[in-house]
Order: structure tokens, then sequence, then C-alpha cells
């Protein structure tokens, strides 16, 4: 395991160099939706939004610890780690066809999901009850 072999300086110094893409991520999003929120308790519109974010990400952690532990089950011994593999080089794939395309194919993902947001982002930003489930969609950002 990668957890035991680097001990806890190991750990905490990963740990610390993967903040930085907290910082920027999620420090530009949150600084950006609270300067556009259209809500006189703009801080509490952005603690919804986080705790949004923060279910977001709590949720994919069981769905995805219950799910890979069924498969560790289901499978032979080593199946599951290669069907993972296998997984990730197509992730990777799609990264690097993404990258390499010019914007076509990520143009062709982006605008139906753009058509259905634009509209809907202002009147999400406008009230206070909108924030936890912008929140929810923001946790899906890589």
């Amino acid at each position: 395991m990668l957890a035991e072999s680097l001990g806890f300086g190991g750990a905490l110094l990963f740990g610390l160099s993967m903040s930085a893409h907290c910082g920027v991520m999620c420090g530009a999003l949150a600084l950006g939706l609270g300067c556009m929120a259209r809500t006189p308790d703009r801080h509490s519109w952005l603690y919804l939004a986080q705790a949004g974010r923060l279910s977001t990400y709590v949720g994919l952690g069981i769905a995805l610890n219950l799910f890979g532990g069924q498969l560790f089950d289901w499978l032979p011994e080593g199946a599951a780690n290669a069907l993972m593999r296998v997984v990730l080089a197509l992730a990777l794939l799609l990264a690097a066809l993404l990258l390499l395309d010019r914007g076509r194919l990520r143009a062709a993902i982006e605008a139906p999901v753009a058509r259905w947001i634009r509209p809907r982002l202002p009147a999400a930003l406008g009230a206070r009850r909108n924030a936890y489930a912008v929140g929810l969609a923001w946790g899906l950002l890589p």
C-alpha cells in the first residue's frame, strides 16, 4: 500500500503538495461564486455551496468504496486490478484525446451541458436555497 510505504511524513508532504490543486481550483471558484452570488448574505451562500461540494465528495467516496469492495469480491483474484488498470488507461486516453484534438471533441461534450447550465446559472446564484445544489454540482468538477 502506498500509505504504508510513505509513512506519516511522506503522506503529510504528499497531502500538502496536493493542496495547491485545491487552492487554485476551489479557491478561484469560491471567489468567483462568492462575487457572483446575488444575495445579501454571501457568506452563508458560500457555506452552503461548500457543504454541497463536500457532500458530493463524501457520497462519491462511499459509493466508490462500496462498488470497489463488491468488485473485488465478485471477480477472481487479480482480475479487479486488471480491470481498474484498463479503466484508468481508457481515462488517460480520453484525456489525451481531449488535449490533442484542439477542442473539437471537448466542445462537442461541453456544448449541450453549457446550453443547459447557462440560462440557469444566474437564477441559481441569486437564491440561497440553490447554493447547496450548486455545491453538489461543484463537487463533480475535476
